[in-house]
């Protein structure tokens, strides 16, 4: 039961706060969804890339399994760590021109969703629930931009990256 309670709030968490951090992102660039709305293989590089640019998990505890050595420092068995996904996705040795925001990288090593043993179980579902819920923003609404008050990103958690509110006007066809 508390299996399936996890998979239920991280699963929906972190799917709406990718779908918020992307409307943002599209939010503040009219001609990419004007691109995307004209050339839909357009609409996984984005995703991808937003997972990079704006990852919903930001960053994740754990305890170390064993004695290991990361970059000349020495983590014990039994340590407290956290990994920083959203600074490992802005890592410029891994990714070029981190803080810019670009379709035509290559996303295959991102890490939004962790990796190894770790990567996350759903990852395929928000990929298609984004997918689902962005190609129909695309068909429905021609312009998308921001609404009349600030957007407010969420405070209350160091994990996720999200919004606690983000007014967004979208124009109907």
């Amino acid at each position: 039961m508390g299996f399936c309670i996890l998979l239920l709030i991280a699963g929906n968490e972190t799917t709406t706060n990718l779908l918020g951090n992307l409307l943002n992102l599209l939010a503040d660039l009219p001609e990419l969804w004007q691109r995307l709305r004209d050339d839909r293989s357009l609409v996984e590089p984005v995703i991808e890339e937003t997972l990079r640019y704006a990852s919903p998990v930001q960053r994740l505890f754990r305890v170390a399994a064993r004695d290991v050595e990361v970059s000349g420092q020495s983590i014990t068995q039994g340590d407290r760590i956290t990994l920083f996904y959203g600074a490992a996705n802005r890592d410029p040795e891994a990714f070029p021109e981190p803080d810019a925001f670009q379709l035509d990288r290559d996303l295959r090593n991102h890490v939004a969703f962790g990796s190894g043993i770790h990567y996350c179980l759903g990852a395929p579902l928000a990929r298609v629930e984004t997918k689902i819920t962005l190609n129909v923003f695309l068909d429905r609404f021609p312009v998308l931009t921001r609404g009349t008050v600030p957007a407010e990103r969420q405070t209350t958690s160091y994990i996720i990256f999200g919004f606690d509110r983000l007014p967004l006007a979208l124009k109907a066809a």
